[in-house]
């Protein structure tokens, strides 16, 4: 699912780990996914025992149940790993967002203490005015806190990523410096059809259902109870309600969030524009400036309008990737449309 190289500079005990050995790592240590691929090898086991028993006693609803339950239970994994995957995308790509937005914010408190010293210097010259210098006091104390805050989150990123892939939370973890891709999720068949295809939790419903329509066949009523086969029967109906409706559910899921994927693109692109538009404005409060046409804080205006929009615009990349993430993971989708 990982559509970007991410975390490709993740120390691990050899060196830097590539995506592969990152995904691993989740995959081999989570004692939850553990506890379900032991689940798998009792029902591959359960399954043997059914086929061995058959040599003996002919009895072919037990195979077929041990079947269909080692079918089930490889599904409750597969569904286990895809959210544990989706879980460290979406912690990725919060780190990635926060070292954008620190790199950003640094920026801007650079430039900031620089106008702040040009404007001290200005007040004592008699330039410029006490709240003139009170803004540039109060500039440097909001850029200090908006760096801790990112500071604060960065840090528990790190140790969520760090959690998941069951390491020590004074591991290395060195975040790479690069940008996040926009790229477009491609569908190239309906919804409703990848749900049912893909979808690990539909998959092991659909088991579900299998083995309840195989009890309710074989409720023979010369050798089944009625009872048993009542029981039989509105298992099975219950089984192909739940199933139905469980489709239904998700692909309003899917439609939602494929709504949501188009909307958060949309945005994304009104920040692009907005920020070219910074850009040139900036250029023209510059000129301005050098013309002795404007004030060195109309520049200083420009330039916080234009990071303030680069961080708008980040942030709505990171919140187009994460639907789009999510998209994915629900439908069985790889980013670019790879099955």
């Amino acid at each position: 699912m990982f559509g970007i190289a991410w975390l490709q500079a993740v120390r691990a005990e050899s060196g830097f780990a590539d995506p592969a050995f990152i995904q691993n790592r989740i995959l081999r240590h989570n004692a939850e996914l553990a506890a379900a691929e032991k689940d798998v090898e009792l029902a591959r086991l359960n399954l043997r025992m059914a086929e061995a028993e058959q040599l003996r006693n002919a009895d072919p609803v037990k195979a077929k149940l041990a079947e269909l339950e080692l079918s089930m239970a490889e599904e409750a994994v597969e569904i286990l790993k895809q959210e544990l995957l989706l879980q460290a995308e979406e912690v990725y790509y919060i780190l990635i967002k926060n070292e954008l937005e620190t790199q950003l914010t640094v920026q801007t408190k650079e430039y900031i203490q620089t106008q702040h010293e040009l404007t001290r210097a200005q007040y004592q010259e008699g330039l410029a005015t006490i709240q003139d210098l009170d803004r540039m006091i109060l500039a440097v104390a909001e850029i200090d806190h908006q760096l801790q805050k990112l500071s604060h989150e960065q840090e528990l990123a790190r140790i969520r990523l760090l959690h998941l892939m069951e390491l020590p939370c004074d591991h290395e973890l060195v975040i790479p410096e690069c940008c996040f891709e926009f790229e477009k999720p491609i569908v190239e068949a309906d919804l409703r059809t990848l749900l049912i295809d893909n979808n690990p939790e539909l998959k092991y419903t659909a088991a579900q259902v299998e083995v309840a329509a195989l009890r309710h066949r074989l409720s023979h009523p010369d050798y089944t109870p009625e009872l048993i086969r009542e029981s039989n029967s509105l298992e099975y109906e219950k089984q192909k309600l739940l199933y139905g409706k469980r489709v239904d559910q998700l692909y309003l899921q899917a439609l939602e969030l494929q709504y949501q994927v188009q909307q958060l693109e949309a945005q994304y692109q009104e920040w692009v524009q907005r920020a070219k538009i910074a850009e040139d404005n900036l250029a023209a409060a510059e000129l301005r400036y050098q013309e002795g046409m404007e004030l060195s804080l109309a520049v200083m205006d420009s330039r916080l309008e234009l990071i303030r929009i680069k961080n708008q615009e980040v942030g709505a990349l990171f919140a187009y990737n994460i639907a789009k993430a999510r998209f994915a993971n629900l439908t069985g989708l790889k980013l670019g449309g790879e099955r």
